[in-house]
């Protein structure tokens, strides 16, 4: 799912643009669940907005995958697919092991300083309770250790 809705501001499809992330939120946030069905007008007259920005919202919306028309019957936010998350899933897994064999396979101190930084979040430093807090710093990790892995296999390689 890739974000495809114009960025800029100043333009006429500004507003378009904030009902298309209010929206996004309120699907991420699970205010619109999955499975759940709404019409343009109730959707217009929450965010007290004409419908124009909002069919065009929920056109970007159902490009990226979140929502789908349902002829004369309104809009729907997509069921949540468990088998498509179950294998990005598996093959996150795929990557992240193969990222920890090159950071295992890297001098002792290559990797130190990250280590340490992430031993001093997740192991030392108080539990968070904010569960969006949580999440963000979870995908950062996630994130952190594949590039560590590339960028540092990369400048090991590298002759300078």
């Amino acid at each position: 799912m890739n974000s495809s809705a114009p960025r800029s501001k100043g333009r006429p499809e500004a507003l378009a643009e904030k009902v298309y992330q209010a929206l996004k939120q309120d699907i991420f946030e699970f205010r619109l669940m999955p499975g759940d069905r709404f019409s343009e007008n109730e959707i217009a007259e929450r965010l007290a907005v004409s419908r124009t920005p909002v069919r065009q919202a929920l056109f970007w919306l159902e490009r990226e995958g979140y929502v789908e028309v349902w002829f004369r019957s309104g809009w729907q936010v997509r069921p949540f697919d468990f088998a498509y998350f179950e294998e990005l899933y598996d093959f996150r897994t795929v990557l992240e092991r193969e990222a920890v064999r090159r950071l295992c396979a890297l001098p002792p101190l290559a990797c130190a300083e990250t280590l340490t930084a992430l031993k001093t979040f997740w192991i030392d430093d108080a539990r968070l309770e904010d569960g969006k807090a949580v999440s963000a710093h979870d995908e950062a990790f996630h994130m952190a250790l594949v590039a560590a892995a590339v960028i540092r296999r990369w400048r090991v390689s590298t002759p300078s």
